[in-house]
């Protein structure tokens, strides 16, 4: 019997902005995931760290593609800010990719928990 992936708890320490984009460009696909994350949980630029993560929705790795989704809805639930509807129409732009539909079904519900009938945020 074969057991799966054990997953580990990371305290996610801040990041400031300068070095978060220095290790993302010198980031590889798994490093890359790790930062998104972090920052989606420890960033304090709510929308900066969005404008990031739906940036990092279009990589060709579906890790990152499912990470960056992911990172939106920690946003919702840790900022409690988002740009709704510019989130929202890019998360139903990805429903085509059927490797990251759970992802977005479980961004989408972060949204509507964390930030119910928000108007945009800026």
């Amino acid at each position: 019997m074969s057991v799966g992936k054990q997953w580990k708890y990371e305290e996610l320490e801040p990041l400031s902005r300068q070095a978060a984009e220095e290790a993302l460009h010198l980031a590889d696909e798994a490093g890359t995931v790790r930062l998104l994350l972090r920052l989606a949980n420890t960033e304090g630029d709510w929308e900066w760290t969005q404008n990031l993560c739906l940036s990092y929705t279009a990589s060709p790795l579906p890790e990152i593609r499912r990470a960056a989704v992911q990172a939106l809805g920690d946003l919702a639930r840790v900022q409690r800010q988002l740009d709704v509807p510019k989130v929202k129409a890019a998360l139903q732009s990805l429903w085509k990719h059927p490797e990251l539909r759970g992802t977005i079904e479980d961004a989408l519900g972060d949204i509507a928990v964390f930030l119910p009938e928000s108007p945009a945020e800026g």
